[in-house]
């Protein structure tokens, strides 16, 4: 019996086809993939039965286009002991941003069909192909290592818990920008911004240092619509669906009672007409016990605060927005004629 338990060790449990034949034949390889193993990637190995984590895809993105995942030292040791290292590639983009739990709304998302999860982005020193693996039965379609050459400023790569060497947050989302549509940019910038995992100041500082570059226009937009306060992806997409037409709303209002204690909090309202906006995420706020502790909480906010209550769930927001907006522009418009 052949040990295979140094396979996939310091590299997230992937390895390399060539790693495996060291250990045991081609053909030994061909049967266990028919059995045990997986590939995520051409010549990229993996325990068979699940799915494959960030780290795990990001690290299999790393084998797929270098064989190796290990720094290489450059030079010798220095006078303050440091150690020069080149990394062989870099995870990069949507596989940097699932390694850092930022959002992507269309990795996976039932209501416009998106299945952007099958798309990996690494960069590499020397431009290369990209790389279509091949379709697993059951996937919809084929996962795609998309390969980047990229220019790293000093201190933009950094080593993440899981060992792997990554963009920073900062440098992840600015990427996000060139790859994304533009909500959902704007969607990791909030995230990263609510997160503290960076700053306002660090995103106009890193902007102004890429004056000059392809998509710095790009990237000056999303940073301009970010807004730390957004606590979800919904509250972002809902803001920028309404923002445009009605200036005056501020995302996390908070209601509170005669006593000063928190009432509730929408997550975006207009304190001029007393109109709260709620937006329910893919998953949140379903059933029959959500709905009516929703309902509940907008019955309160009325007949405490005389404040209203609109709604709007993941599928109105991205797949009808003009009916969702028209809706809360008019709940608007009817308070304002009220109050008038």
């Amino acid at each position: 019996m052949v040990d295979l338990s140094s396979l996939g060790v310091g590299t997230a449990a992937v390895w390399t086809r060539r790693a495996a034949e060291q250990l045991i034949s081609p053909r030994a390889v061909d049967r266990k993939l028919t059995t045990e193993w997986q590939s995520p990637y051409p010549s990229v190995l993996a325990d068979a039965g699940y799915t494959l984590d960030a780290v795990q895809w990001a690290t299999a993105g790393l084998l797929a286009s270098t064989l190796t995942a290990a720094p290489a030292p450059i030079a010798p040791v220095d006078s303050a002991g440091r150690l020069l290292v080149r990394l062989p590639a870099v995870p990069c983009g949507r596989d940097a941003a699932r390694v850092w739990g930022l959002p992507l709304i269309d990795d996976d998302d039932p209501a416009t069909g998106g299945v952007d999860r099958f798309e990996h982005d690494v960069h590499v020193w020397v431009h290369g192909e990209d790389l279509t693996a091949p379709v697993v039965p059951g996937d919809p379609r084929p996962h795609v290592l998309h390969r980047h050459t990229l220019t790293f400023y000093e201190g933009e790569l950094v080593q993440h818990s899981s060992g792997l060497w990554l963009p920073t947050p900062l440098r992840t989302a600015l990427d996000c920008c060139l790859l994304l549509t533009y909500e959902a940019a704007v969607c990791v910038m909030d995230d990263g911004l609510h997160r503290g995992l960076f700053t306002v100041d660090d995103l106009t500082a890193a902007v102004a240092l890429r004056a000059g570059h392809p998509g710095v226009e790009q990237q000056r937009a999303v940073v301009a619509a970010a807004d730390g306060r957004a606590e979800a992806p919904t509250e972002t997409l809902l803001r920028l669906l309404l923002t445009p037409d009605w200036p005056e709303l501020e995302p996390q209002v908070t209601l509170h009672d005669e006593r000063g204690y928190p009432l509730r909090r929408f997550d975006l309202g207009d304190r001029t007409v007393r109109l709260g906006l709620e937006s329910d995420g893919k998953l949140a706020h379903a059933g029959e016990r959500m709905a009516a502790k929703d309902h509940g909480k907008d019955r309160a906010a009325w007949t405490q605060q005389r404040w209203w209550t609109e709604r709007a769930t993941w599928f109105q927001i991205r797949c009808r927005p003009d009916e969702t907006r028209a809706r809360m522009l008019g709940a608007r418009d009817q308070l304002r004629a009220r109050a008038a």
